[in-house]
């Protein structure tokens, strides 16, 4: 019996992103324009994406697997097919076309909270103010109306 080579995972190496999964997506967010159609409406979405790698490592064929509308597909398929994947070398001669999913989230930006400028206390006029002091008999309460003497002064408050 003779030992038989068998081949081993690597036999056709996959196409891939260089700087792997984390700068893929740095390059997504930062190039992602949010829709204005799918802002003024708030919709908001996951898209997958599939396409299609060819042999010098460039996306020649995308496709939106769901659909949310407003633009977001058509973003999602923009994104896509700007990404440039790095290629095995050729593996005995074969132009080998690679086939990839990417899922693309839409989130709505979180609105700032607007910081309204310090009201400023705007100065008002002095008002008079009037108090009127009414004498009373220990023991006995009465009313205004049935005492003959009563005294009112006027404050003026100065501006400060």
């Amino acid at each position: 019996m003779s030992k038989r080579k068998t081949k081993g995972n690597d036999f056709i190496q996959k196409a891939f992103y260089k700087g792997g999964v984390e700068a893929m997506t740095k390059f997504i967010l930062d190039n992602l324009v949010y829709p204005p159609e799918a802002a003024a409406n708030k919709v908001e979405g996951t898209v997958h994406v599939q396409y299609h790698i060819n042999h010098k490592g460039k996306v020649f064929k995308a496709k939106a697997l769901t659909k949310h509308g407003h633009g977001l597909e058509e973003e999602a398929i923009r994104l896509c097919k700007m990404l440039v994947f790095v290629v095995p070398q050729r593996t005995r001669n074969l132009r080998i076309i690679y086939n990839k999913t990417t899922h693309i989230h839409f989130r709505l930006p979180k609105p700032k909270p607007q910081i309204e400028p310090p009201i400023e206390a705007v100065p008002q006029e002095p008002q008079a103010v009037q108090y009127t002091i009414v004498p009373q008999k220990k023991g006995k309460t009465e009313t205004p109306e049935k005492i003959n003497k009563s005294y009112n002064y006027t404050i003026n408050l100065p501006n400060k």
